[in-house]
């Protein structure tokens, strides 16, 4: 089985990386149209970079061991929407997404966002490194004619699945205890900043159910 070797950035090239050994075999590739993902890109100023024309974000799953941040690290922030939200990374030096993870290391899994892919350093076109996008979460939240983003193919169910197994897996395995998020004793690399409902009510409008 052929892997590759994805190259990530920030765009201001601060924060630099290296997505090891993935192949469309060991991801999922989906679209995120979840008024959260919606909210994330609109807090870090990056709605127009990050979603599509639906409100889509483009993400695929992957084990958090894959991803090696080689500079930069220093500059990783996370924000969290909620008590028990997810927790939403990015690169603070130019508010650049990189992926969400679980609040704890032990359940071992890693949302990339596509804006952070240097993909004009990758040799491939995108699909042969990372396969056709499989799953549709959360169509509910889609902007504009939703009779459109129904229509495309790809239901949740590989994008869910897809993430229990790989925190299975983590978990039997140990190798949630790897992970460029988490330092040693598990705690977050950056302390989570928690957006309040009043911050969330001052983002401009995004998709609701």
């Amino acid at each position: 089985m052929k892997t590759f070797d994805i190259p990530v950035r920030c765009s201001c090239a601060s924060v630099r990386g290296v997505l090891r050994a993935v192949s469309p075999s060991r991801v999922v590739r989906a679209v995120c149209y979840c008024d959260d993902c919606q909210a994330f890109a609109h807090h870090l100023g990056q709605a127009d970079t990050v979603l599509d024309n639906y409100g889509g974000t483009a993400i695929f799953q992957v084990s958090p061991g894959h991803l090696t941040i080689t500079e930069g690290a220093q500059h990783l922030a996370c924000v969290r929407l909620g008590d028990r939200n997810l927790l939403r990374w990015y690169a603070a030096c130019c508010g650049t997404p990189v992926g969400n993870t679980p609040g704890s290391h032990k359940f071992h899994f890693l949302g990339v966002i596509h804006a952070c892919l240097d993909l004009d350093a990758l040799d491939v076109p995108v699909h042969k490194a990372l396969g056709p996008v499989r799953s549709r979460a959360f169509r509910k939240f889609a902007l504009g004619d939703r009779t459109i983003t129904n229509a495309l193919p790809g239901s949740i169910w590989p994008f869910v699945f897809g993430g229990l197994r790989r925190m299975l897996r983590g978990r039997l395995t140990g190798a949630y205890r790897s992970s460029p998020f988490f330092d040693d004793a598990g705690a977050p690399v950056s302390a989570p900043h928690r957006l309040t409902p009043e911050d969330r009510s001052r983002l401009p409008p995004y998709a609701s159910a």
